[in-house]
């Protein structure tokens, strides 16, 4: 385990055979992907709130009818991954990961080669997925202190990454809950290198944004199980 004073850690998780068994289970349920974008090859596979849940007590509702959809082909698909990210968290963390069955699994990022990636695509972000949960459930819930993870099962030619920056915000700041915040200088930020089959895990509070592709050749496409834990009195929530 690598830790660095952007507080993301590295822990070995998958052997490349396992990363890839995963990566073709993925693939074969293209038709279960859920675009991202109008033009580019961006895809998820699960339920995500970010994407499914608006704040809107609609949106909720289709939120937990998707998740008790979508749920359980995660399960059959990489169950064994899930619990596995768990208990590596909780020996890093000294503390319990745990998913709830009412919230979405961790689930599947995947893009495909193509030229949009090559510049800065995504979004300079905090991660606030908790704040569309409904945590009424959980007593001793804890903002200040939210985690992210990916683990990258395929990477594009070149490799692929996360920007990361040392900004943390403050979550009891208006700047600090902006879903769009200005994009420090680039000098301060740390590139964050993926190895397949290990998982990266940071504080949601520091500021990041998915790192470009470096070529859009070839073949190989950037597929990540993601997902986030949210602290409580029972342990660490992991939800999507």
């Amino acid at each position: 385990m690598t830790t660095s004073p952007t507080h993301h850690r590295h822990l070995q998780l998958l052997e490349d055979t396992e990363a890839a068994a995963i990566a073709d289970w993925i693939r074969s349920r293209r038709e279960q992907w859920t675009p991202l974008h109008p033009l580019a090859p961006a895809f998820i596979l699960g339920t995500a709130a970010y994407i499914e849940d608006k704040g809107q007590a609609s949106d909720w509702n289709r939120y937990a009818e998707k998740v008790a959809t979508t749920n359980p082909m995660l399960e059959e698909g990489f169950g064994d991954a899930t619990r596995r990210i768990l208990d590596a968290m909780g020996d890093a963390y000294n503390a319990t990961f745990f998913t709830d069955p009412g919230f979405g699994l961790p689930g599947a990022h995947i893009f495909e080669p193509s030229p949009h990636f090559l510049n800065r695509f995504a979004s300079t972000h905090f991660d606030r997925q908790w704040e569309l949960l409904d945590l009424t459930g959980y007593d001793g819930v804890d903002s200040s202190r939210i985690l992210s993870f990916t683990l990258p099962l395929e990477l594009p030619t070149g490799g692929g990454g996360l920007l990361l920056w040392p900004k943390v915000a403050d979550p009891t700041h208006e700047a600090g809950r902006g879903k769009t915040p200005p994009r420090p200088e680039d000098m301060d930020r740390v590139e964050v290198e993926y190895t397949v089959g290990e998982l990266v895990v940071h504080d949601g509070w520091h500021l990041h944004e998915m790192a470009p592709f470096r070529s859009a050749d070839g073949d190989r496409a950037r597929i990540t199980l993601q997902g986030h834990a949210i602290s409580c009195d029972r342990g660490w929530l992991v939800h999507w």
